[in-house]
């Protein structure tokens, strides 16, 4: 994560956490229950403060941040107790799996001191970084970042290897804008990162969720595939098994490769409403940015997608403009549902091992 990413994340916190006054809710939570677990009256409804809480964490989006960005509020503790996580934190306290009061106070008091701490330690690094850090203007409202990492077998170690991606994803930024008919300045360059070395693009969200379906049904495909090529490394290792046998279950794990991948073209081809004969040139393209994607995905790499906020109402908003800002809210939401599905694959396709490919590079 870059200086600036750490920024904005900073900014959010106090916008998201701070302003939203969570510490004081959990805070509050925690004395009723803590009044009601000490006897001597007649115990108080908790409902109102519960479900106050509960409105401000849902109100927390957490799909405006990068992955980095989330990983961040992992390492101060606060990830835990906000947005749809701090729903559950609550509700498995006080509905799923009931505790005494006394321990549901103790939950609640713990929830509220790791808020605080967070928050005044994102409080110190800010007014540190204060004056030193340049924003970055934000791309226009129907445009979602699109950050390409390398990890694993696509890691960057020279320039050829650079050149490569860069390569790749041109085509997939070609690829992906002409199946939906437009330019490819719709699919912008706006920024790299350093270290372990991230591409940064804008996208109409048409586009955005376009890749981002393909990413979703890939580690699909991928996880399938790893799954097979996993047999067949225990195959190997138990020396039991013929070499024929392995190299048909290696045979198989190509083919599930190939046949996803073209299951995943059809799909993105039909949503579109492209054929090949009327489209070819169009789903040509799109053929080979699909193709990209799932040979960057087998070997590591990941997309990490930044969605705007939902667009606002503005004054004096015609009932045209109402209508597309209804139709962007709708696609964006849709955009983050597959977003959350692709990071639950991701971590998915990580853990079933390194980035190995199925031999057709």
């Amino acid at each position: 994560m870059n200086v600036a990413e750490l920024w904005a994340v900073l900014v959010w916190v106090d916008a998201n956490v701070k302003d939203r006054r969570l510490a004081e809710r959990y805070g509050t939570l925690r004395e009723v229950l803590r009044r009601n677990a000490g006897g001597g009256g007649e115990a108080q409804p908790f409902a109102a403060e519960k479900d106050d809480l509960e409105v401000a964490l849902r109100a927390i989006n957490l799909a405006t941040l990068t992955d980095d960005q989330q990983d961040f509020l992992e390492r101060v503790e606060l990830a835990p107790y906000i947005a749809e996580r701090g729903v559950n934190y609550i509700e498995d306290t006080l509905v799923r799996n009931p505790v005494d009061l006394a321990t549901a106070a103790q939950a609640m008091d713990q929830a509220r001191a790791k808020v605080e701490a967070a928050t005044e330690r994102v409080e110190s690094l800010r007014d540190g970084l204060d004056g030193l850090v340049s924003e970055v203007p934000p791309p226009r409202l129907d445009m979602v970042t699109v950050r390409a990492k390398f990890d694993r077998g696509t890691a960057i170690r020279n320039v050829v290897e650079l050149r490569r991606e860069v390569d790749r994803w041109n085509l997939i930024g070609i690829g992906v804008t002409a199946a939906h008919d437009l330019p490819p300045e719709e699919f912008q360059v706006i920024g790299a990162g350093v270290g372990s070395l991230v591409f940064i693009f804008a996208a109409a969200a048409a586009i955005a969720t376009s890749i981002a379906t393909i990413m979703k049904q890939g580690l699909s495909v991928t996880s399938e595939v790893f799954g097979v090529l996993k047999t067949v490394e225990q195959w190997r290792q138990s020396k039991v098994v013929t070499a024929a046998s392995i190299e048909s279950l290696q045979r198989d794990a190509a083919a599930l490769r190939e046949s996803g991948t073209e299951r995943i073209l059809s799909e993105i081809a039909t949503e579109l409403s492209l054929s090949r004969q009327q489209n070819a040139e169009r789903v040509q393209k799109l053929e080979r940015a699909v193709r990209e994607l799932m040979d960057f995905v087998d070997k590591g790499g990941r997309v990490d997608f930044v969605l705007p906020e939902p667009p606002k109402e503005a004054d004096g908003e015609t009932e045209e403009q109402r209508a597309e800002r209804a139709k962007l809210a709708e696609s964006l939401d849709a955009l983050r549902a597959t977003v959350e599905d692709v990071r639950r694959l991701e971590d998915q396709v990580r853990r079933l091992g390194p980035g190995t490919t199925t031999g057709d590079d």
